[in-house]
């Protein structure tokens, strides 16, 4: 259980420093300049903040174990999304589906 929660925790914030350090190469291979940027960074937050109490209720329902891994299964998938991702609005639509499955995940 240990390792399973701290492989998610470890997961989510290794993402998060990742997505900051490589914001001016993402806004160079775009074309984009800083406020368009700053949507993958600032979507990430608002949906985990947004998120997380109802996650933490739907766990107390549906059980914690199941919750956490269909969190799981949705940030890998969103992270492939973004790795995947060939325009701006691409990278910022997976970065909110990973914060969508990281408040279940970490």
């Amino acid at each position: 259980m240990l390792l399973a929660t701290g492989a998610g925790t470890f997961l989510s914030a290794l993402d998060g420093s990742v997505v900051n350090t490589i914001l001016p190469v993402v806004a160079r291979d775009f074309g984009a300049g800083v406020a368009p940027v700053q949507w993958v960074v600032t979507v990430y937050l608002l949906v985990v903040s947004g998120t997380l109490p109802g996650f933490g209720r739907m766990g107390d329902i549906l059980g914690h174990g199941r919750v956490y891994l269909a969190g799981m299964g949705l940030f890998v998938a969103a992270s492939l999304m973004c790795a995947a991702a060939f325009s701006l609005p691409l990278l910022v639509a997976g970065r909110a589906l990973q914060g969508l499955g990281a408040p279940s995940a970490g």
